[in-house]
């Protein structure tokens, strides 16, 4: 008999083990919803028909491919981050012209620093605090010519 299906009808089900219960509350069930819901199961099923050693072997490999997703899933936010951190930060000392968040213009100023604002970051440009998204153009700053008199 397969009681994993008994115990997983939607979103919201609920998890009965021997002295506790469970409410799920979230859309995607997550490791550790797998692992209660493993365990449930050995613990509620029926001794004189225990569960087929193939099934055990199949969800134990299941819940390790879930652990190698969220793993990846860390990994990538992680590079992505970083990128991003490393893209912003090559732009100190450029020009950029960005779009203003409140008048919806182009403004063109030099990047003075970069600095992480929650989880990603932003650019001080010309004393404005200037998002990824709200940059349209990069440049090398125009060079200034200087004269001198004897």
């Amino acid at each position: 008999m397969d009681y994993s299906s008994s115990y997983v009808n939607n979103a919201s089900s609920t998890v009965r083990g021997t002295d506790n219960v469970t409410q799920l509350s979230s859309k995607e069930l997550g490791k550790d919803d797998f692992l209660r819901l493993l365990v449930a199961e050995i613990t509620n099923q029926d001794p004189l028909a225990p569960m087929d050693n193939k099934d055990m072997i199949l969800q134990l490999s299941q819940f390790s491919a879930l652990e190698g997703t969220l793993q990846l899933n860390q990994n990538m936010e992680n590079y992505i981050g970083n990128a991003e951190m490393s893209t912003a930060s090559s732009m100190i000392g450029k020009e950029i012209t960005y779009l203003d968040a409140e008048a919806l213009v182009p403004v063109v100023g030099k990047v003075s620093k970069m600095v992480m604002y929650g989880d990603s970051p932003k650019l001080y440009v010309d004393g404005a605090l200037v998002g990824m998204d709200q940059i349209l153009t990069v440049a090398e700053p125009a060079a200034t010519t200087t004269t001198t008199t004897e």
